[in-house]
């Protein structure tokens, strides 16, 4: 059982990768995190506010953690605000409006 890696606050620097190939190409991307706003950590159902996300371990029988729709929403809505501020278009058909451009 562990605490979830995806709670760690690092660079982005698969967003910043996307955000570049996103980017115009006549223009330079300068990410600072400085000052950066983080958001709360939205706890598991159920959970205290400072307990950790955890795995579940089938083995021992442990369940994992279960993720509330605000954490979700809060990263789909961080998400679709880069797209579109890059001048793209969400869309729930098309998953790939991060992947690679060509």
């Amino acid at each position: 059982m562990g605490i979830a890696p995806l709670l760690k606050t690092n660079r982005a620097e698969d967003l910043e990768c996307v955000l570049n190939r996103l980017k115009p190409a006549h223009t330079t991307l300068f990410v600072s995190y400085e000052g950066a706003w983080i958001m709360d950590c939205i706890p598991p159902v159920g959970d205290a506010a400072d307990d950790p996300y955890i795995d579940g371990n089938p083995d021992i029988g442990t369940g994992g953690s279960i993720p509330p729709e605000a954490a979700i929403e809060h990263l789909v809505r961080e998400i679709v605000s880069a797209i579109t501020a890059l001048g793209g278009t969400a869309d729930s058909v098309r998953w790939d409006r991060c992947s690679p451009i060509s």
